[in-house]
């Protein structure tokens, strides 16, 4: 077992994937760990592929954050020592997902951000278009979520930031956040608008 070429390793890890995706994860765990058992350190074409899609099948599974994080960990160290972008992209989704969901979201972002950032061509690949909209969706959460805790509203229902940008804002709050927003002169918290 060990004379596998190169190809059928690609071929066993993209099986995984579909075990994955057809919810029959234990298949693909087996699948991989065969995998990684018959490789040497230094066969690493696929290694980046084969400890991400580990990492994802563990997930699934229900394994613990910490034995995913490894897994995604070691396929990005190893796609940045192969200078492997695409790779390296896709550890580094991966990640930022696992991170996004622990709460980690600036984390998340300043992962992704820069790997997305190194390309320069290619944008209309699956990959990158998914790197694209990850990063989107981040930071939309993080500005809803910021614009949550430091906007305030006046007696007059009036929103205001002082956090921010130490600015008075005329605008209305609706049920999921701003829902207008117009700066306008510096203010204090206890001065707003028609309460001054």
């Amino acid at each position: 077992m060990r004379g596998r070429s190169v190809g059928q390793t690609h071929n066993r890890a993209m099986l995984a994937e579909v075990y994955g995706k057809t919810g029959q994860t234990e298949a693909g765990l087996r699948l991989l760990d065969e995998v990684l058992a018959e490789h040497t350190n230094t066969e690493q074409h696929y290694a980046v592929e084969v400890y991400r899609l580990h990492g994802e099948l563990l997930l699934q599974h229900g394994q613990e954050a910490a034995a995913v994080e490894a897994h995604f960990h070691l396929a990005l160290d190893i796609a940045r020592q192969q200078q492997a972008k695409t790779l390296e992209l896709r550890a580094a989704l991966s990640l930022s997902r696992l991170w996004q969901q622990q709460g980690k979201r600036q984390e998340a972002y300043d992962l992704l951000a820069p790997v997305y950032g190194w390309f320069t061509e290619g944008f209309d690949t699956a990959d990158l278009q998914e790197a694209k909209q990850h990063l989107a969706n981040l930071r939309r959460k993080h500005l809803r979520r910021r614009l949550r805790n430091d906007l305030s509203v006046c007696r007059h229902g009036r929103l205001f930031c002082h956090e921010l940008c130490g600015c008075c804002c005329e605008g209305t709050a609706g049920r999921a956040g701003v829902t207008q927003r117009q700066w306008t002169r510096p203010c204090s918290p206890t001065m707003c608008g028609a309460c001054s």
